[in-house]
């Protein structure tokens, strides 16, 4: 987490300090960000290994599988295939475009077809952009795609990222991040945005807590993040979910783009309430927050120069990656949580966000299809 990162740095200084976390240091296995990522259990996925290829997988048996592809919501070119392939459940395609999103067709045995996209969105320098539509729900239905984004902040961005922006037409967005992260950077909106909301965490980690973390339990900080999800985002701030279910209700603010800094923790947090509110599998969610560990480079980066007033006083970069990444454990921590406490995430957002069934009905009536 930024935020975090950048508060210890400031508040850990000293000498004296820097000697003491020099003296306790333990040696922890901290897995790579890529090997967290969870491929999650849909009907078919769609992964970029590369900027130009795509690998896609189905879980629908079939001897004979043609591929289409098209560019996002300009149409599928049913002229020639992509790609044809029998008796496999997976595809690579090439020569894709690195800066166009794609819309891909499947056909099984000349009979079923299945249309989706990529979940992606590329930009210059737009890290972390995804729309979250697409994934299957208990019920059989799915999740609209083009209606929610998430992504990083919307400050910094190149001519041609605005451009592609402002296509997507956005009328509502969510901006997680604190008043000081937004007056170091603020967002450049497109036009089309009616509503901006600004709706900073009201509470956050103590001083002594984060004191209390780096020195004397830096070997288990991934459980920092897990305090702060729970603690912080669920606990005590209620009010923030409160504000975006109650705008996701209103079909006039879509398309809705939901952000923070790095578009990992509290943005993350938003997402996995809302696509278990709309009652996508946990393990479907929880997949895709881990796809933020495909932008763990740019969140390091982000974070590089907070990092180092920790680096000097004995912390090596490898040691706060456990804040950087976007670990399943965190998550499931957070899950369980509200199961445990309030019976599942629509009861928490009834009973503790304080939003009413109607609200939640209608969350659901913009979302599902």
């Amino acid at each position: 987490m930024w935020l975090i990162v950048r508060l210890m740095a400031a508040f850990l200084g000293g000498v004296g300090i820097a000697r003491f976390l020099k003296s306790r240091r333990k040696h922890v296995e901290i897995p790579n960000p890529e090997d967290m990522i969870w491929q999650p259990d849909i009907p078919v996925n769609i992964e970029r290994t590369a900027a130009d290829t795509a690998l896609i997988s189905w879980t629908q048996s079939a001897h004979s599988v043609v591929i289409y592809k098209g560019e996002h919501q300009q149409g599928i070119d049913r002229a020639s295939p992509a790609a044809t392939v029998t008796d496999s459940n997976q595809a690579a395609i090439g020569d894709l475009d690195p800066h166009i999103r794609y819309d891909f067709e499947l056909v099984f045995d000349d009979k079923e077809r299945t249309c989706t996209s990529e979940r992606q969105i590329p930009f210059e320098k737009l890290a972390n952009f995804r729309d979250i539509g697409g994934y299957p729900t208990e019920d059989g239905r799915m999740v609209a795609w083009d209606k929610v984004y998430r992504s990083v902040s919307l400050a910094g961005l190149t001519d041609g990222d605005a451009e592609k922006l402002a296509l997507l037409d956005i009328q509502l967005v969510c901006d997680l991040r604190s008043a000081e992260e937004v007056d170091d950077a603020p967002d450049m909106l497109p036009q089309s945005v009616k509503t901006y909301l600004h709706l900073p965490a009201q509470a956050e980690v103590t001083r002594w807590n984060r004191l209390q973390w780096l020195v004397f339990r830096r070997h288990r900080l991934h459980e920092l993040l897990q305090h702060v999800y729970i603690n912080v985002m669920i606990e005590q701030n209620p009010q923030i979910f409160a504000q975006v279910f109650q705008r996701l209700a209103d079909a006039e603010n879509y398309p809705v783009l939901i952000h923070c800094t790095a578009g990992k923790d509290r943005t993350g947090v938003t997402v996995v309430l809302l696509l278990r509110l709309l009652d996508v599998p946990e393990q479907v969610v929880i997949a895709d927050y881990t796809l933020s560990n495909r932008a763990y480079a740019y969140i390091q980066n982000l974070v590089a120069k907070s990092i180092r007033p920790l680096t000097a006083m004995g912390l090596k970069e490898k040691d706060v990656q456990p804040l950087l990444d976007a670990n399943p454990e965190t998550i499931q921590a957070m899950l369980r949580h509200i199961d445990r406490e309030y019976d599942g995430v629509e009861n928490y957002l009834l009973h503790k966000v304080g939003i009413d069934s109607e609200t939640i009905d209608r969350v659901k009536a913009n979302l599902i299809v």
